[in-house]
């Protein structure tokens, strides 16, 4: 009979547990395309500056989505960075930048906002997919001045995405941490970049 009390308590717990919007964030699993991808990236030179130009594509979990549409707003972090190829790991690199673009759900408006890194005015979409597609599109963005690199040196750049865990709330960061559902983003790609 005594260790009758201990179940009960588990099952109790967990039933508790599972009605949260915690729980059933911990009990969604991933779809089978959760993640984000770089499709394509390439690097050209416009007078004094070398430009990226990247399509990203963006595939956020069922926990992520769920969250999301509960009004947590989800920051995604595009990590660009220009070293020297075959850099010791105690050199800096030329260059290193984050561009963040903030996502969110305004349910009363059932409209999607984003906020990207070069814009001042948040923009609004009917659709996620639309908000995700404009999200995974750079555009001529600056890298780095053409005389930060020294000629006949292989330079290479290194590009990673990922969902920005710290900027989540408080209280749902350690699940974040934990779950696989909600780790999303790109290992680090490279390309080179020759001056």
């Amino acid at each position: 009979m005594r260790w009758l009390m201990p179940c009960l308590l588990c099952l109790l717990g967990s039933t508790l547990l599972a009605s949260t919007p915690l729980g059933s964030a911990l009990a969604n699993p991933p779809g089978p395309a959760a993640g984000i991808s770089i499709s394509q990236a390439k690097i050209e030179r416009e007078g004094e500056f070398y430009l990226l130009q990247a399509v990203i594509q963006y595939n956020p979990s069922a926990a992520v989505l769920e969250a999301l549409h509960s009004g947590v707003p989800m920051v995604f972090q595009v990590q660009l960075q220009v070293q020297r190829r075959g850099a010791w790991f105690w050199e800096y690199p030329i260059l290193e930048r984050r561009l963040p673009y903030q996502l969110r759900y305004h349910a009363l408006a059932a409209a999607y906002e984003l906020i990207t890194p070069e814009g001042a005015q948040p923009l609004r979409f009917a659709t996620l997919a639309a908000a995700l597609r404009v999200m995974g599109k750079l555009e001529r963005s600056r890298l780095v001045p053409v005389d930060y690199l020294k000629p006949n040196t292989p330079y290479e750049l290194r590009m990673e995405v990922t969902l920005d865990i710290e900027s989540l709330p408080v209280p749902l960061r350690p699940l974040a941490y934990l779950s696989k559902n909600w780790s999303i983003h790109q290992e680090t790609r490279r390309w080179p970049l020759n001056p």
